[in-house]
C-alpha cells in the first residue's frame, strides 16, 4: 500500500477562515524563570501553561499593551537562577519577574530582586524567609510556604495516626525547611521521629530506605519527595492508547557507552528525573489505526495522493483509489505526515529545506536472539559504531557503521555476527541467532521551513528527518500532533487563531532540538575519516564519561525533556 496514501490527514467541511493578528508597540515584557529540565521540568511545563492560558483569554494585553514572556530555565540550580535574572533584568530589560521553583532559588534571588526593586511574583518556591524574615516589599507569592502545608500536619499525625514517624525528603531548601516544620509540631505534641532521612535531588530510587523504613516500624512516614512522568509514552497513555504498551514496552533507567574497553552506565533517573520507554514503532502504528478504527473512524488504505488544492482557503487533496480514479476531498484543514519523499511537500510555496547527509550508514538487524544487555549499548569502536537494541526480551535489534555504498550481499550472517562482537571488544556479548530482517539505512538530517502554508501543516518526517542515533524519529511526530491538537481545539472552541498562526514558531522549537542532540551523538559515536576530527571525537567522549553536565545534557535530551516533555500536558487524560 503507498504510504504516501496514508500520510495525510484532512478536516472536511470548509469554512471561510483567515488569519490577522495586530501588535503593539513597547509591549509588556514579563521574565519567567522556571525549570524547564531536570526533575522538575513537568512543573515548570504546567506552571508556564497556567499563565499562558490565562494570558490567551485576555489577548496577551494588560493596560493597552501586549504582553511578552520571556522565558528563561532555572535549570534546578540556584547559581544559574540568579543568571538568568541577571540577565532578564539587564539584557532583556523585563518590567517584572516571576516563576521560581526552588526554594534555593528564591533565596539566591532575593537580594538582587529586592537592589534592582523589579517585581517578583514566586509561582512556586516555598521558602519561608522570602515572606519572614527576608520578605521584601517587591516579592510577592501565589503559592504557599513550607510551614502553611507541614507545620499544622504534625500535631493532626500523632492524634490521628500515631507517634513515631520516619522522616524522607530530598535535601534541598524545601526538603529540609518542610521537614524541619512538621518535625516541630510532631514533636511538641509528643511524637517521636525514629529516624531522618535526605536523598540526593532527583532520586527515584529508594529501595534501600524503603528497607530502613521496614526496619524501624514507624506507625507513619513524613516524605517529601518529587517525581514525574511525560514525554510520548505520556502522550499516548493520554490519548488512551497507551495499555499495550504500557503492558508489553520495556522501561529503561538509562542507557550503556562503550568506548575504551569500558562500558559505562549512565542513569537516565538520577541525571534527568526520567527514564525512557522500549517500544516497537510498528506496534505502536498497529495500536493508534485500531484505536481510530474502533472509534468510528475511516482509514483509506491504498489511496495515494498525488495532489494539493486551494490550501490558503479550503485545503482539497486530489487521490487516486485502488481502481484508479480520481477523486477529492475538500477539507477546512489538513496536514501533510506523507513521509520524508512528501509528495505534497513540492506542492507548497516558499518551502526552504535544510539538509546534511552523513558519510555512513546503518546496516541493521533484527534477530531472534537474547540482546547484548538488559538496557541499550551505544559502541565506538575503532571500526566503526554499533548499537545494541532490542524490540523484546528475546528479540534483538543491532547496527553496525557501515559505508553509505555498502551492500547487503557483502554481509553474510557470519560476518555480522562476528563485527558485532568485535565492536563490543569484550565488554558484553551477543549470542548469533536466524536473523528476520536486514537493512541499510542512510544517514542523514532534513528540516523544512515553514513548516505550514495557509491551513496546511506539517508533521512528522514530511517536515524533519534526524538521523536514529538520538531516537527522536516518531517522538518528533507526537510532539507535532500534541501542538496542532491544542491550536484546533483552541481554534473550534474558543475561535481563537493565534496558536494555528504560531505552530511553525513552536514546533522548530523541538524539531531543532532534537536535531542538534541527534547531529551530537552521531558525530560523537561514529569513527570518522578525517584522523585529526577522530581524535577530537575520541576526546569529547572520554570527557563525558567524566563529565556530569555532559552526561546530563545527554540525558535530558535522550528522554526528551526538551522535546516530548514539552507538550506531554497538551492532551487532555483520556477518560
Amino acid at each position: 500500500m503507498p504510504t504516501r496514501g496514508l500520510g495525510v490527514i484532512g478536516l472536511a467541511a470548509p469554512s471561510k477562515f483567515s488569519f490577522a493578528v495586530g501588535q503593539r508597540e513597547e509591549p509588556l515584557r514579563i521574565g519567567v524563570v522556571l525549570s524547564y529540565s531536570g526533575p522538575y521540568a513537568r512543573l515548570g511545563q504546567e506552571i508556564t501553561r497556567g499563565m499562558e492560558l490565562y494570558l490567551e483569554r485576555v489577548n496577551l494585553q494588560a493596560g493597552g499593551r501586549r504582553i511578552q514572556l520571556l522565558k528563561e530555565d532555572e535549570e534546578a540550580d540556584p547559581a544559574v537562577a540568579l543568571r538568568k535574572v541577571r540577565k532578564l533584568v539587564e539584557q532583556d530589560r523585563v518590567d517584572l519577574l516571576a516563576g521560581i521553583i526552588l526554594s534555593s532559588s528564591a533565596y539566591a534571588i532575593r537580594d538582587y530582586v529586592h537592589e534592582k526593586q523589579i517585581p517578583l511574583i514566586i509561582a512556586n518556591a516555598a521558602a519561608n524567609g522570602i515572606t519572614r524574615e527576608r520578605r521584601s516589599p517587591y516579592i510577592f507569592r501565589t503559592s504557599i510556604r513550607a510551614w502553611q502545608q507541614h507545620y499544622p500536619m504534625g500535631a493532626w499525625v500523632v492524634k490521628n495516626i500515631g507517634k513515631k514517624v520516619f522522616l524522607l525528603a530530598l535535601d534541598y531548601v524545601f526538603g529540609k525547611e518542610a521537614t524541619a516544620d512538621f518535625k516541630e509540631s510532631f514533636l511538641q505534641a509528643g511524637g517521636e521521629a525514629v529516624a531522618e532521612v535526605y536523598s540526593p535531588l532527583g532520586s527515584t530510587d529508594y529501595s534501600a530506605v524503603i528497607s530502613r523504613i521496614a526496619a524501624a516500624r514507624p506507625e507513619g512516614v513524613h516524605a517529601v519527595l518529587s517525581g514525574s512522568d511525560w514525554g510520548t509514552r505520556e502522550m499516548v497513555v493520554r490519548a488512551g492508547v497507551g495499555d499495550r504498551m504500557v503492558q508489553e514496552g520495556l522501561s529503561h533507567r538509562g542507557i550503556y557507552l562503550a568506548f575504551d574497553g569500558q562500558l559505562l552506565h549512565l542513569d537516565f533517573h538520577t541525571l534527568a528525573g526520567q527514564g525512557i520507554w522500549v517500544y516497537g514503532q510498528q506496534y505502536l502504528v498497529t495500536d493508534l489505526i485500531r484505536h481510530h478504527l474502533e472509534a468510528g473512524g475511516e482509514v483509506l488504505f491504498s489511496h495515494e495522493v498525488v495532489g494539493v488544492e486551494d490550501l490558503e482557503e479550503a485545503p482539497t487533496l486530489v487521490y487516486r483509489t485502488p481502481d484508479g480514479h480520481l477523486e477529492r476531498l475538500r477539507c477546512e484543514f489538513a496536514v501533510g505526515a506523507d513521509g520524508s519523499h512528501s509528495l505534497v511537500r513540492e506542492s507548497i510555496p516558499g518551502i526552504r529545506v535544510y539538509q546534511k547527509t552523513y558519510p555512513y550508514a546503518w546496516l541493521g538487524i533484527l534477530a531472534q536472539t537474547r540482546p547484548a544487555a538488559e538496557e541499550l549499548i551505544y559502541a565506538s569502536h575503532p571500526r566503526g559504531f554499533a548499537l545494541f537494541s532490542m524490540r523484546s526480551p528475546t528479540l534483538a535489534r543491532n547496527y553496525l557503521q557501515v559505508a553509505p555504498e555498502e551492500r547487503l550481499e557483502a554481509w553474510p550472517e557470519e560476518r555480522i555476527w562476528k563485527e558485532l562482537n568485535l565492536r563490543l571488544s569484550g565488554v558484553a556479548e551477543v549470542q548469533p541467532g536466524p536473523i528476520l530482517e536486514k537493512s541499510l539505512t542512510p544517514m542523514r538530517s532534513l528540516v523544512v521551513e515553514p513548516m505550514q502554508h495557509g491551513r496546511f501543516f506539517f508533521a512528522g518526517d514530511a517536515a524533519h528527518v534526524v538521523p536514529p542515533t538520538g531516537a527522536k524519529g516518531m517522538n518528533l511526530a507526537f510532539c507535532e500532533v500534541a501542538v496542532l491538537y491544542r491550536a484546533l481545539f483552541t481554534f473550534y472552541k474558543e475561535g481563537e487563531v493565534s496558536l494555528l498562526l504560531h505552530y511553525t514558531q513552536e514546533a522548530l522549537r523541538h524539531v531543532w532540538q532534537a536535531e542538534l542532540f541527534s547531529y551530537w551523538m552521531t558525530t560523537l559515536l561514529h569513527a570518522a575519516v578525517d584522523p585529526f576530527g577522530d581524535r577530537l571525537r575520541q576526546a569529547q567522549l572520554r570527557h563525558l564519561g567524566e563529565s556530569p553536565h555532559l552526561q546530563r545534557f545527554l540525558a535530558e535530551n535522550y528522554v526528551g525533556l526538551h522535546t516530548s516533555g514539552r507538550y506531554a500536558h497538551y492532551l487532555p487524560q483520556s477518560s
